[in-house]
Order: structure tokens, then C-alpha cells, then sequence
């Protein structure tokens, strides 16, 4: 005896359904009947993935059918969606972005949305009013960001976001790093890559105790000084995870000396830094190990007279609850 198609239960079709890309949903079944659009409708937590402008066509129906059930959108074009109709949207990634894709991402269209990353391969954008809303708290459910651009021309009178808890940027300079961290109190994850690293940063006046657990600092190719790195680590006395990727131009047995003795509660430390002097150092790797335990997976090799890089052993076991904090932070998060 063979079943048909329609005869199964609306709990079967729902099952099925979910294994089936929004694309192929929409264009297979919409419209056959009134019960099929009807079980459609009912489906939560949908995901759509809009790969090229090839395909974008395909999904121009979609959106507006299924908007209000879609909670993970990402788009790898120049496609420019209508937020507005998906203002349950939970996730929202943008791979190449545009000007125009940035004036679309609106509180008042995406009010629930939690995680937010943004990419631009061709242009470099203005995210001023996108960052002062986000900082404002006016994205209230926002809890993890994701800018490979974060171009803001002014600092604006933003108050507070309470609901950020982890956020990677790419900057040209350091100088904001204190405006996040006075403006996301409740941050745990910061992960930071400086392009040109050219304006100081304001010295903290008092002890910052925000509660900053995790840091990742990459500035390939630039060399910062012990003073800015003192001066950034004052605003960030609590953090336990630490990974530094820079040119040093002091010793780096003084740099780690510093580290330790600033640092209170580090537990974990590993780098990429290339230590470049004028003559060589004869601090060996024992004696930069017994400085902390947290040095223990420090290797160095010696590149050329005055010049050697140190970097973490991969291979070591580490005990504690960052064993996966360096895979976590660089691992690129999957579309759904």
C-alpha cells in the first residue's frame, strides 16, 4: 500500500520541511493548496541563505512570504533585502556589504536581533549611526558583533549598550578601544585588529575594573610600544585570556615581566610577536616560562641577529576552561 504525498500528517510534513532549504520550499510547494501553505506557515527558526546575486532573484519571493519566520539571514552579495519584513530576524550576517546594506539595518526593522556581522571586500564604510545605535542600546537583545570595518568618523554622545557581550572589529588605531569598554559594561569577549596604529590612548585615571575576560589584539606588521600596551591594559585589569599578535621593540622578558605583574588574574596567555632589538638577548625561554605559569607554552625561535618571534605551542595541553579559547575566537562561523 503507497502513501500519498498529501496524505501525510501535518507533524510529518513539518519534519520533512525542515530539511529542505527556504528556496526550494517556496518554489516546490508554495501555492499547491491552502493546507501546505498553512503548515509553511507555521514553521519557526527559518534560515536563509542568499549565496550570489545569481540566485537572488530566486529569493525575492521569498522574503516577503516567510519574512516574519526567518531568524537567520545571511547574504554573501550585493543583494539588498527588505528588513523590514523580517523583524523576528535573530541573526544577521552581511559578507559583502554596501552603504546600502548599512542604512537597512535599523532598530525599528531588526528589534530582536542578537548577533550581527558585517564584511565589505570593496568598500570602506561609515558605520556611524549604526555603531551609535548599537551603543545606545537601541538594539536591546544584541549580544554578539562582528565588523571587519569599523570606520566611525566621530565619537557620539552614545550612553550605554547593556547587552553586548562579545564583539571583534578592525580599526586603523587603538584610541577606541576605551570608548567600548566604557560603553559595553557587560562585554566578556573583545577581539581587536589595528590596521595603522598612529593616535595615543587616553591614560585610564582610575583602576578599570571592567569585567573584560577575553582579549585579542592583531596588529601584523606594527610595532607598539610598552606604554601603549601598559596603557591599554589598565582598562582591562580583570581579563584572564590574553593573545598578542605585534612587533615589540623591548625585550620580550620585560614585556611578559610587565604582563604578569599587571595582570592579576591571567590564566591563559598566547601570542604571535615578533621581538626586535638592537642587539640579541640572552633571556632564554626557562627563564620567561618561570616568570608565570601562563608562559609555560611560550616558544621562541631566532629569525636573525636582533630579531626572534615568540609564539604559542599548539600541541600543549592546557588545563582550564580556555583550552578552546584561540580556536574559538579565529574559528569563521558557519552559515546554519
Amino acid at each position: 500500500m503507497f502513501t500519498k504525498f498529501e496524505h501525510l500528517s501535518n507533524d510529518v510534513l513539518l519534519d520533512i520541511f525542515d530539511y529542505v532549504d527556504i528556496g526550494d520550499l517556496y518554489h516546490g510547494f508554495w501555492g499547491l493548496n491552502s493546507r501546505l501553505n498553512n503548515v509553511m506557515r507555521s514553521l519557526n527558526n527559518l534560515s536563509l541563505v542568499v549565496p550570489s546575486l545569481d540566485f537572488s532573484k530566486d529569493y525575492e519571493s521569498v522574503i516577503p512570504v516567510f519574512g516574519r519566520q526567518i531568524k537567520r539571514l545571511a547574504i554573501k552579495c550585493r543583494y539588498i533585502p527588505d528588513l523590514k519584513q523580517c523583524p523576528n530576524l535573530h541573526t544577521l550576517i552581511l559578507r559583502n556589504a554596501s552603504h546600502q546594506h548599512i542604512d537597512k539595518i535599523l532598530p525599528e526593522y531588526v528589534p530582536n536581533l542578537v548577533s550581527l556581522k558585517i564584511s565589505s571586500l570593496y568598500e570602506l564604510l561609515t558605520l556611524d549611526e549604526l555603531i551609535y545605535n548599537i551603543l545606545s542600546n537601541r538594539f536591546p537583545f544584541l549580544r554578539h558583533g562582528d565588523f571587519n570595518i569599523w570606520n566611525v568618523r566621530q565619537v557620539l554622545p552614545w550612553s550605554q549598550s547593556l547587552s553586548l557581550r562579545s564583539l571583534c572589529i578592525v580599526n586603523q588605531d587603538l584610541s577606541f578601544v576605551p570608548v567600548i569598554l566604557n560603553s559595553c559594561p557587560h562585554l566578556d569577549y573583545l577581539k581587536v585588529s589595528v590596521m595603522i596604529d598612529t593616535r595615543t590612548i587616553p591614560v585610564s585615571s582610575t583602576p578599570n575594573r571592567h569585567p573584560l575576560k577575553r582579549f585579542i589584539l592583531r596588529s601584523v606588521g606594527n610595532t607598539l610600544s610598552l606604554d601603549t600596551v601598559q596603557i591599554l591594559f589598565g582598562y582591562m585589569l580583570n581579563v584572564e585570556y590574553v593573545f598578542l599578535n605585534f612587533d615589540c621593540t623591548v625585550p620580550f622578558f620585560n614585556f611578559t615581566s610587565d604582563l604578569a605583574t599587571r595582570l592579576h588574574h591571567l590564566r591563559r596567555f598566547d601570542c604571535q610577536i615578533l621581538e626586535c632589538l638592537d642587539a640579541n638577548q640572552n633571556d632564554d625561554i626557562a627563564a620567561i616560562r618561570q616568570i608565570h605559569p601562563c608562559f609555560n607554552r611560550i616558544q621562541s625561535m631566532t629569525i636573525c641577529k636582533g630579531v626572534r618571534r615568540f609564539y604559542f605551542d599548539l600541541h600543549s595541553k592546557v588545563d582550564d576552561e580556555w583550552e578552546d579559547a584561540d580556536g574559538e575566537s579565529e574559528e569563521e562561523e558557519e552559515e546554519f
